[in-house]
This record gives C-alpha cells, structure tokens and sequence, in this order.
C-alpha cells in the first residue's frame, strides 16, 4: 500500500496546492462578504485538509524513520478529522445563528479529535499496512460531513430562492459521494492493490473541489446582485417616503390655516344668520356659504390625513368587527355589479386605531376598487393575522415593515390594473389617472397618511388586466378591546344648552377667540379668554375662583395645549377639558387625546362648540 502511495505523491502535492489556493481564495471571499460566517469555517477546513496532505505525504516519504514517521502521521490524522465538523459548522451557518453555531462547535471538533485519536491507537495495535485503517474512516466522515453540506445549502436554495445554492448542493453532494467511494477503494486496495481505481478518484475528487469553489461564486455573486437589488429598491422607496413627508408637512401647515379661516367663516355666517331682518336671497346665499364651507371642511380632513397630523382618537380593537358593521354600507357604495367578499381570520388579533379611520381607508379602497371595475368584478376584503420575516419581500410603495406580528388588512380587486409607473405614484397627493371631473387625487394619499399616522405600513401589488390588491399591515397590540362607545345624537333642532359655568378659552387666532367667547358667554358662561398656553396659566392663577372648563386648542405658540393640560391640572384637578383642533405638529400615533377630554375638530359652528361645552360638562368626574 505504501508502494502505491507512493506512485500517486505527486497527486498529493497537486491536491495540496489546491487545497492552499481554496484557502486563499475562501480567505479573500470572506473578506469581501462579511455576513457569510461559513466562509471563515470553510477556510480553516481547506486548511486543516492541506495540512492533513502535507504531513500524510510526509510521513510516507519518511516511513524509513519510524518515530518520526508515526509522529506526522498522527499530525495528518488530526486535522484530517478536524476538516469535516469544520465544514459542518460553517454549512450550518447557512440556516442557524452564529451563536448556537459556535456552541456547537466546542464539542464537535472534540469529537473529531479524539476519533482521530482513537483510529490512531487502533491502528499502532495492527501489525501490517496502518495506511487503509487511519485513511478510509476519515473519508467516511468526511463523505458524510459534505452530505450534511448538501441538506444545509439545499435548505438555503428553498428559503432564498436561490438557483446558484442548488449548485453548491450538488457540489458537495458529489464530494460526498467521492469520498464514500474513495473509502471503500483504500478498504479494498489491503486484500488487491489496484492504483487505477484510486487514482480515478481523486481526479474525480479535484474536479469536485473545483466545483465546489466555483458554486462558492456563483452563490456569492448572486446573492450579491439580489441583496443589490433590493437595496436599490429600498434607497428608491425612502426618497419616496421623504418626497412624501415633505409634501405632507406643507399639506400639514396650509391645513392648520385654512381650518382658522373656514371656523371664523362659518362662526361668522352663524351669526349672520340668527339675525331675523334677512330676505330670502340673503338666506340663500348664506345656506351657499355654509355648504361651501362644509365642502371645503371635507377637503383639509384629507390633507390632514395625508399629512399625517390629524388628531387621531385610538382604541383597542378588532378589524373583523369593523369590516363587519361597514360592509353593508360598501356594498350600496360598490353597487350591485361588484360582488364583495369578506373573509375574516377566525381568531383576529388586535391592533390600536382611530375606528372612524379604519372605516375611512375601507371607503376609499371600495371606492378605487369600484372605479377600477366599470363594468362589475369582485371585491374581496380580508384579515389575517400574519408574521413579518427577515425574509419577507418588501413591499411596492411604501418601506418593509419590522419583523414582528401584524393583522393584515387585504383588499383586492378584479379591475384594470395599474403599471409600473402608476403604482409609483398612488400614495402621492392630487395625483389621479381618472377624468378631472371624477376625482381630486386624494383618495389613496389618505389612506396612506391613515396607516402611517396609526403606526403601519401599506403595500400595492398590480398588473395591467389582472386587478390590484393593497395589502395594510397594523402592529398586534395584546392589550384587551376598549368597549365600544356610543353616544345617542342630538337632534339638530334642539336648543343650544346654556351653563353658568367658569370656561378657560385658550386660541391663539384672535378672530375664533373672540368670536368663540362671545358665544359662549350669550349662552350663560363666564369665559376667560387667552391667547396662548402662558397667558392661561397666568389667568388661571390670578382668577379668584376655580376653572370649570378649560377649551383649548392644541397647537399654539410659548405653550400647546396638552402641556397646559398637564400644568393646569395640577392645581385644578376637577378641571374639564375640551380640545379644539384639526392639526397636530407631532404625527404618527402620538397625537391621540385623553379618554378623559373632549374633542371638537376644527372647523366647527358655534352651535357645535356650545353643545359640545355642555356636553362635556355634564359628564362624570
């Protein structure tokens, strides 16, 4: 047997420079792609394989010098054994954490070693050839590590999609199954010594290393192009989230100044109408104003919404209960040529959102579904409780999601589709494909600005004649669903409610200011009037006795209003509050209100301010 290895040493060497230039080669891979730990593991397996070829072929050359001999004979079975739990470990970096990878790693190599050990005692006790019985188990563990290599990149090639993993699955699967064959060939060669087998093999055994490394590069290399790509994406979707947010911050403010305008406009129209001495074209025009003014109103809720600086009332709820209570109402708004179909997750989990918005986002997704299908289609709306992965595809328009738990919020459409191009500019602001006279472009810009302001995230999947799916992912909350409140409506024709009660008006628009207060104060109230959160503490202070009601609004110069809120209600702890605003400067989901306040958006009739004061007066403590 020595003989034979003999003739075959130049082999040997050539597999060592192989082996090296794997090193180097593994070495400079793994520098240039960091996250990919098992190039690291599988460069200190080509290294402890080199050396398990030098001092093997050094230990035959030196079988004259028995000790010796034996002594690098002992030196090529360690790291010959060491190789396959290194390959193991760096294949299992493929599909586990790095952490548990290298709790493994401790116990395994030590396994290796004291098999190679073992073998090698075993072998001093044989009295012939040791070569067959310290070789062939060796290639057996090794034939079964590179097995193992195969499951774990085939695993890598289903979860990544990955055609260039399938390569390197079958690279080492052949490896495997060389290095089977190469033990049963060493097994055999003690009862007949035949050098072609052998020698068969480990050409076979070079031309699998080979591809090894090149399926190595081409996993690498596509892996980095899909990595690129997604990149590319990503940068894409957050200068669109940026274009996005700067348009809403001047939606935001333009919003805030007209809500002044349209309260002082319709006060003021109020006021005029109280007056009995107008005729009926007077009457007239004043009923244009008002329904002009209400016109407008609808349009900055939507600009507020976009802009993500409404002011939103969040509750613990399910979204199956909403879809529910509002699917009749989308149904007569779709028509009876669209068939709507509500799947609901039989066990939905919660989320924490504005009601009133979620059925808001429902009506303008019916709306474009119904738009989209002019001549009748499906419209199929459903929740579910799902799982974002590291994995996860993002989502087209807006950015992915955290890993984390989501209920989803699905609608889809058989409709016309959209492109490529047109699913690049839905979300943004005024921009509609349909006739002038048929849409403001708000509709979609709305329901982003909701999903964003409640905490989550929305995607659109589309092509030309194959409809359009939006896909709406809310946070799981585990907090328990808030009873649903529901206040009985006042009749419009009832009588303002009068009071005798202390009110604090803070507003900082003179105009609202005094006009607010001189309503109020015709219906019974005392009413101290500031301009800004310091003059209402000051006021507040200096009042001889205490503030029943504080009315204010919230975004304000020196001091906003739940800052006041939070001052005033230390030294006046039975104080009442009622916020008047349509706008708040944070956005997102940290503009909700207090369940203890009142709220009435702005624009709002004076009418509408007096039965709220009372209102909120009469509740409990």
């Amino acid at each position: 047997m020595q003989v034979l290895f003999e003739d075959v040493l130049p082999l040997i060497i050539l597999h060592t420079m192989v082996a090296v230039a794997l090193v180097f080669l593994l070495r400079t891979l793994a520098r240039r792609f960091p996250e990919e730990h098992f190039l690291n593991y599988w460069g200190w397996a080509w290294a402890a394989y080199a050396g398990y070829l030098l001092f093997g072929g050094a230990s035959v050359q030196l079988s004259r010098l028995r000790l010796l001999s034996e002594a690098l004979a002992l030196a090529s079975m360690l790291p010959g054994f060491v190789q396959a739990p290194l390959v193991m470990l760096g294949a299992d970096l493929a599909r586990h954490p790095i952490a548990a990878t290298k709790r493994r790693g401790h116990w395994t190599i030590a396994f290796a070693v004291a098999l190679a050990l073992l073998v090698f005692f075993l072998s001093m006790l044989q009295s012939g050839d040791r070569i067959p019985l310290r070789m062939a188990p060796r290639q057996v563990l090794a034939g079964m590590a590179f097995f193992y290599c195969a499951a774990a990149f085939h695993q890598r090639a289903k979860s990544k999609g990955s055609r260039s993993a399938l390569v390197l699955t079958s690279a080492c699967a052949a490896y495997g199954i060389v290095y089977l064959f190469e033990a049963a060939a060493i097994a055999l060669m003690v009862q007949t010594p035949r050098l072609q087998p052998l020698l068969f093999l480990i050409y076979v055994d070079l031309v699998c290393q080979f591809a090894i490394a090149a399926g190595m590069i081409l996993l690498l290399d596509d892996e980095y192009q899909l990595q690129h790509r997604r990149l590319s994406e990503s940068e894409e979707q957050l200068r669109q989230a940026q274009k996005m947010e700067a348009v809403g911050q001047l939606a935001g403010g333009v919003a805030h100044d007209f809500n002044n305008l349209l309260t002082l406009i319709r006060g003021h129209a109020e006021a005029l109408g109280a007056s009995a001495c107008l005729v009926d074209q007077q009457q007239r025009h004043l009923e244009e104003i008002n329904r002009t003014s209400e016109q407008a109103s609808a349009l900055i809720r939507q600009l507020l919404a976009f802009s993500r600086k409404q002011v939103l009332q969040p509750k613990v709820l399910q979204l199956n209960s909403v879809v529910g209570q509002i699917a009749p109402m989308l149904q007569r708004l779709v028509g009876e040529q669209v068939e709507l179909e509500i799947v609901a997750d039989p066990q939905p989990g919660r989320v924490k959102a504005d009601r009133s918005q979620m059925e808001q986002v429902l009506m303008n997704l019916a709306v474009n579904s119904r738009d989209a299908m002019p001549k009748g289609g499906r419209l199929s709306i459903r929740t579910e409780n799902v799982e974002i992965r590291p994995d996860q595809p993002t989502l087209q328009g807006d950015v992915q999601p955290p890993v984390g738990h989501y209920v989803l919020l699905q609608v889809r459409d058989t409709g016309v589709g959209m492109d490529r191009s047109t699913q690049a500019h839905i979300f943004e602001p005024f921009f509609t494909t349909k006739e002038p006279t048929k849409g403001t472009g708000l509709g979609l810009a709305t329901v982003y600005g909701i999903v964003k302001q409640s905490g989550g995230w929305i995607g659109v999947e589309s092509e030309l004649g194959r409809g359009t799916t939006f896909r709406i992912y809310l946070p799981q909350v585990e907090e328990l669903v808030d009873a649903v409140e529901t206040a009985e409506p006042i009749a419009a024709s009832s009588p303002p409610l009068s009071g005798g009660a202390t009110i604090l008006l803070v507003e900082d628009e003179k105009g609202i200011r005094e006009l607010a207060g001189k309503f109020l104060t015709n219906n019974g109230y005392t009413v101290l009037a500031a301009g800004n959160g310091a003059e209402a503490l000051d006021l507040a202070e200096h009042y001889p006795r205490p503030v029943d009601l504080l009315v204010t609004d919230m975004v304000m110069p020196k001091l906003g209003g739940k800052e006041l809120v939070r001052q005033l209600t230390q030294s006046i702890p039975r104080m009442k509050v009622l916020f008047i605003s349509g706008y708040s400067k944070q956005g997102g989901r940290d503009t909700g209100l207090e369940e203890a306040s009142g709220y009435l958006p702005k624009p709002f009739s004076m009418e509408q301010l007096v039965r709220k004061v009372r209102e909120v007066l009469d509740r409990p403590s």
